[in-house]
């Protein structure tokens, strides 16, 4: 999903137009932010018309705050002009493109293999599963307390 570094508006509408658009016909399929342009940034007519219309060119964190906030896989600059980073969306789209989820049957497995307490999945997004993994570590935790070996205090 891009944007135009020149174009604040153009940042604005990613939440609210683009991102809903985009989960909806690629569900499940990894987002990365790109700001284009970035060679603008700097450019001197750039500044100037967006200074008319009290405006900036977007700045590198507010597209990383708005890459947190759409839960994209990452986020990135570019100028096509340049060919500065260009280079790297491809490579960020393919690493983005070759990661798979993890299946339950393989986190089962890996939790048997480091014998931990249990395995639970849950989404922070959707609160899916969430209260299930706090009481799974609270009943975690208080069956440590009942294996430990009472310590006696000595005074010497």
């Amino acid at each position: 999903m891009c944007f135009s570094i020149d174009s604040p508006d153009s940042l604005e509408n990613i939440p609210e137009k683009w991102t809903p658009e985009v989960k909806h016909f690629c569900p499940n399929v990894p987002i990365i932010l790109v700001g284009n342009k970035k060679d603008l940034r700097n450019d001197e007519h750039t500044r100037r018309e967006l200074t008319k219309m009290k405006q900036e060119p977007v700045k590198p964190e507010d597209g990383r705050e708005m890459a947190n906030r759409i839960n994209a896989f990452g986020y990135l600059e570019c100028s096509a002009k340049t060919k500065d980073g260009v280079r790297e969306v491809f490579e960020m789209a393919t690493r983005a493109a070759l990661q798979e989820p993890v299946k339950p049957e393989d986190g089962r497995e890996m939790a048997n293999r480091i014998n931990a307490f249990g395995y639970l999945e849950c989404s922070a997004k959707t609160k899916d599963g969430v209260r299930e993994v706090f009481e799974m570590a609270t009943r975690a935790a208080l069956q440590v307390r009942k294996h430990r070996k009472k310590q006696r205090c000595s005074i010497l």
